[in-house]
């Protein structure tokens, strides 16, 4: 992950089965994609209230506000 080893703010996170079952119900629920799924999972284990991205297809669900790629400042 050399990429990112300069953003200490984006960590590398562990995925365990209980992101993976949430993410599954996620899926269902929103109609992302499993990598997305995943991801936004992922965010709500951590208590993210915010999701960088910049995929303008991505659903999220309520307490998680989107902040774009290309929109940050």
């Amino acid at each position: 992950m050399t990429y990112l080893d300069g953003w200490p703010e984006l960590p590398v996170l562990p995925i365990d089965r209980a992101v993976l079952l949430n993410a599954s119900r996620l899926r269902s629920e929103l109609g992302n994609k499993l990598p997305d799924a995943i991801h936004v999972a992922t965010a709500l284990a951590e208590d993210c209230d915010r999701f960088v991205t910049s995929d303008k297809g991505i659903a999220l669900p309520s307490g998680i506000d989107l902040a774009r790629w290309d929109r940050l400042e």
